[in-house]
């Protein structure tokens, strides 16, 4: 089929009562396509836009950029900037906190706070660790038994 020919049979298509016809089906089945259902859910992660949490109308805001301690929990009395802490509680043998934290690449968008978090979190040896896995397993055996270990 050559080019031109191509432009006559759309022009003629729309006078063509058939076409029509299976065309206008062919619309309809479009306009009648379900759409997908979606589920919103939060995202925890650094370097995007905070999502606004139920804090409307009480005076706080949704996020903080900067952590300070504060005199008394009174979010008025803002003493100190405070850094990315462990619980040391939970660490063994060293106590050291940079052992988990990365300084930040030049071309990252987020502070790398959630990964040293993760981290120290995830290590069995100095870190939290080993208490992430007895919750994990107690939470597993609550399940089918109805109740922890």
């Amino acid at each position: 089929m050559k080019k031109s020919d191509k432009g006559y049979l759309k022009a003629y298509r729309t006078l063509d009562s058939e076409w029509l016809k299976r065309d206008a089906k062919v619309k309809a089945h479009l306009a009648a396509k379900p759409k997908p259902q979606t589920t919103k859910v939060q995202i925890s992660s650094e370097g995007y836009k905070p999502i606004k949490h139920h804090a409307d109308g009480r005076g706080f805001p949704h996020f903080y950029k900067d952590v300070h301690l504060l005199r008394r929990g009174d979010t008025r009395q803002k003493q100190e900037k405070m850094m990315q802490g462990f619980l040391r509680v939970f660490m063994r043998g060293t106590k050291d906190e940079k052992k988990w934290q990365q300084p930040k690449p030049e071309w990252a968008r987020t502070s790398f706070r959630r990964k040293a978090f993760a981290n120290w979190l995830t290590d069995t040896d100095h870190g939290a660790g080993q208490l992430l896995a007895r919750v994990i397993v107690n939470r597993l055996w609550k399940h089918p038994l109805g109740r922890g270990m």
